[in-house]
């Protein structure tokens, strides 16, 4: 069960979290030393990060024919418990676990089905949260002024980018032997030996460059 929770979505793949057995199933506590001060300075993704953890691996206790139920306990940095039943029935969600995927390469301008959209905003209607679903040309041309604003602060920031290029992996070795990172091949960019793809990264990785790429990928967007 643990497995299918480390492939949950988390800031950079530094894997945030330690997992512990317990009396009813599994614990799952904050790794601080994972933290990513510049980029996430409130700790507010990692604690995402765990909760994305736990829904993985509730879903894949159902696959296993396990019930789960969690609880928050805010003690210290906060632990989440997941406690597992005998019996519990499959959720058709756990087959995406395997298929997940972050991909930053440019879209194809398709629309979405409207259907999807429909599904996308019944799954975010729980309490706290909303989702907003911008189609205008208009409406996008707005809010790529603001990510590109924003982007150009933070790819500004020396802070951020030697942050960013500790947790690159530029080899397929690199990857594995660390076993967390962002593997550079996944968001479309060559391997490279470590020492040539630091070196790449400090000429390439400038304000213009990154806000063009987020151009092209909101443009080409539906």
């Amino acid at each position: 069960l643990v497995h299918y929770a480390t492939l949950a979505a988390n800031s950079h793949n530094a894997q945030p979290w330690r997992f512990g057995r317990t009396r009813d199933g599994v614990a799952i506590r904050p790794d601080l030393t994972r933290a990513l001060p510049v980029a996430d300075g409130d700790n507010h993704h990692l604690f995402v990060s765990l909760g994305c953890a736990a829904e993985n691996l509730m879903l894949a206790a159902g696959a296993a024919g396990r019930s789960a139920a969690m609880h928050w306990t805010p003690d210290d940095a906060g632990r989440l418990d997941i406690a597992l039943g005998a019996r519990g029935a499959p959720d058709p969600l756990f087959g995406a676990i395997l298929q997940r995927q972050c991909t930053r390469s440019d879209y194809d301008g398709r629309a979405v089905p409207v259907a999807d959209l429909a599904r996308l905003e019944r799954a975010a209607r729980v309490d706290g949260a909303e989702l907003l679903v911008l189609t205008e040309p208009a409406m996008m041309a707005r809010a790529l002024e603001l990510i590109l604003a924003a982007n150009a602060t933070q790819v500004a920031d020396p802070a951020f980018a030697a942050e960013l290029k500790s947790w690159l992996r530029f080899n397929a070795r690199a990857a594995i032997d660390t076993g967390d990172g962002l593997y550079a091949a996944a968001s479309g960019n060559p391997t490279l030996p470590d020492f040539l793809g630091g070196f790449m990264f400090d000429r390439l990785f400038t304000v213009s460059a990154e806000n063009d790429r987020y151009a092209r990928q909101v443009r080409s967007s539906a």
